[in-house]
C-alpha cells in the first residue's frame, strides 16, 4: 500500500506519525517533569515554613510565657501557648497571596484544644512516625471535605521541658488552661514522646495547576517548531526531490515518442544532478543504439534487394 503513494504523500504520513508519537513521548516526559519540579517546589516550602513554627514554638515557650509569669495561674492568655501563637503567625503568612492556598494544622493525639485533634487519616500518621523512628518526613495526597490535596508531614516531638508544664497532668498545668480545656484533654504528654504531626497542605489544582499551562505553552511551542519545521522540509523535498524526478519523467516520456533533441539539465551537483548525467549517457547510447539498428535494417534490406535482383536474373537466363 506505501508503495503505491506519491513520495509528499508518504512524507507526510510518516512524518505525522514521527511527530506524533514525539509528541506524546516528550509530552509524557515533559509532565512529569514540571510536576515533579512544582511538588519539589511546594515540598521545600513547606518545609521553611515548618521550620519557622518550630521556631515560633519555641520563642512562645522561651520569651513570650516567661513574661506573663504569675498571670497565668489566675487568666488565660491564649498568645501564651505556642500552638496559638503558630497558628496565628501562619494565618498572617496566608494573607501573601503566595501562601494563601496553605493550610497548617499541628494534628496531635491528645491536644488540648479538641480543634487539633488528629483525624482517622492523620492519626495513622502519626502511628506510623511513633513506628519508624527514623522517618523524618512524609509527603503524598489526601482527600479532605471533597477536595485533594497535596501534603507534608513531620512529626511533633516534645524537645523542650516547658511544654510538660501544661501536659504533664491537670494538677502541674497552669489552673486558668484546666479551666479553659478541662482536665480530660492534653495531659500524659512525655518528653521527646512524639504526640503528633506538623502538617502543611496545599490543594492539588494549586500545586500543578501552573505547571500544567506550563506544559501546554511549552508542547505548542514544540508543536508550531515541528509545523514549521515539517513545512520547511515539505517545500525542500518538492523542490528538490519531488519536481526534479517529475520533469526527468516528463522529458523520458517525451524522448521516448520521438523528441531526441532533448537533454536532462544537469544543474545539480548532488544525487538528482549525477542521476540526470547517466540518464543522458542512457540516452545517447540508445540514439547510437537505434543508429546502429537502423543502419543494420538498411544493410539488411540492400542484401536482400540484391539478392532478389540476382534470384530474378538467373531466371531469366
Amino acid at each position: 500500500m506505501l508503495k503505491n503513494l506519491k513520495l509528499e504523500t508518504l512524507f507526510t504520513l510518516l512524518t505525522l506519525l514521527v511527530v506524533i508519537g514525539a509528541l506524546v513521548l516528550s509530552g509524557v516526559v515533559i509532565n512529569n517533569g514540571i510536576r515533579d519540579r512544582a511538588r519539589n517546589e511546594i515540598t521545600t516550602k513547606a518545609g521553611v515554613m515548618m521550620k519557622t513554627m518550630i521556631a515560633v514554638h519555641r520563642y512562645t515557650n522561651e520569651q513570650v510565657k516567661p513574661k506573663f509569669g504569675d498571670r497565668l495561674a489566675q487568666e488565660f492568655i491564649p498568645e501564651s501557648v505556642s500552638f496559638f501563637a503558630a497558628r496565628e503567625i501562619f494565618e498572617r503568612l496566608r494573607q501573601n497571596p503566595e501562601y494563601q492556598d496553605f493550610f497548617y494544622k499541628e494534628a496531635a493525639l491528645n491536644p488540648t484544644n479538641i480543634k487539633d485533634k488528629a483525624d482517622a487519616f492523620e492519626t495513622r500518621l502519626i502511628e506510623r512516625f511513633r513506628k519508624e523512628k527514623a522517618l523524618e518526613q512524609v509527603e503524598g495526597y489526601r482527600d479532605y471535605q471533597g477536595k485533594k490535596l497535596f501534603y507534608v508531614a513531620r512529626p511533633a516531638k516534645v524537645t523542650q521541658a516547658s511544654c510538660l508544664e501544661c501536659h504533664d497532668t491537670p494538677e502541674k498545668a497552669p489552673p486558668s488552661m484546666v479551666a479553659q480545656y478541662g482536665k480530660e484533654n492534653g495531659f500524659g504528654w512525655k518528653l521527646n514522646e512524639i504526640v503528633g504531626a506538623q502538617m502543611i497542605a496545599v490543594p492539588v489544582g494549586t500545586v500543578f495547576g501552573s505547571a500544567q499551562l506550563l506544559v501546554f505553552k511549552f508542547m505548542g511551542t514544540i508543536l508550531l517548531a515541528l509545523a514549521l519545521l515539517i513545512a520547511g522540509i515539505k517545500l525542500l523535498l518538492n523542490r528538490f526531490i519531488v519536481e526534479p524526478i517529475e520533469e526527468m519523467t516528463r522529458v523520458t516520456k517525451a524522448i521516448v515518442n520521438g523528441e531526441r533533441e532533448l537533454e536532462f539539465e544537469v544543474d545539480y551537483k548532488n544525487e538528482i544532478g549525477n542521476l540526470r548525467t547517466h540518464l543522458n549517457r542512457m540516452k545517447r547510447d540508445y540514439e547510437i543504439e537505434i543508429e546502429k539498428y537502423k543502419e543494420s535494417l538498411i544493410t539488411d534490406t540492400e542484401e536482400e534487394i540484391e539478392n532478389e535482383n540476382e534470384e530474378s536474373e538467373n531466371s531469366d537466363n
